[in-house]
């Protein structure tokens, strides 16, 4: 029985969260559905694709170490400052399953630490333009968290860091190449 976790990283708009469907929908991949602060998005609903809870409620939640790992980020979208929280919990991950997670390098990190050898790490690479056209495709395209988002993806993602977490690399230009590229994965 295959009870890895499957843990994809890579800079905003590369296919991470699509390819995490499609492993769930398609390939019988259990989903780690993290929790979060940010509001929803058109076409989101509660647990689709993040548990949508509040500043107090994360921060109960923190308190009370129900995470395995957790990232904030300042942004400002609609000249507003705010920071969001993101974070997988503990009561979503259970033995002998299979699962598919997104996360940055740090919650990667985390969860090898706390998971070991049972966690695979995958890099996603797309090109820049292709990036940023699937970001504007999303819908309420706000270019001053798209910035915010590429000067997160320079800091949070540095090669050495990338090369030393990650186990693979896939490079999503083709969807169905990356996901049939994931699978071969073991």
């Amino acid at each position: 029985m295959n009870d890895k976790i499957y843990v994809l990283a890579g800079f905003s708009g590369t296919g991470k969260d699509t390819i995490a469907d499609i492993l769930k929908e398609k390939h019988d991949f259990n989903f780690i559905t993290s929790h979060t602060t940010r509001p929803m998005r058109d076409g989101e609903s509660e647990g689709k694709p993040y548990w949508f809870i509040t500043n107090e409620k994360f921060h109960e939640m923190n308190n009370n170490d129900e995470f395995i790992e957790y990232r904030s980020y300042n942004t400002k979208v609609n000249g507003k400052d705010d920071i969001w929280y993101y974070a997988a919990a503990k009561n979503e991950v259970k033995d002998g399953l299979k699962y598919v997670v997104v996360l940055d390098m740090l919650g990667l990190t985390e969860f090898k630490e706390a998971f070991g050898d049972r966690v695979i790490g995958i890099f996603i690479e797309t090109p820049d333009e292709v990036r940023e056209e699937r970001a504007k495709e999303r819908g309420s395209f706000d270019k001053t968290e798209w910035d915010r988002r590429l000067k997160d993806d320079r800091d949070n993602f540095q090669k050495e860091k990338i090369n030393s977490e990650c186990d693979y690399i896939i490079q999503n230009i083709n969807l169905n190449k990356a996901v049939s590229d994931i699978l071969k994965i073991k």
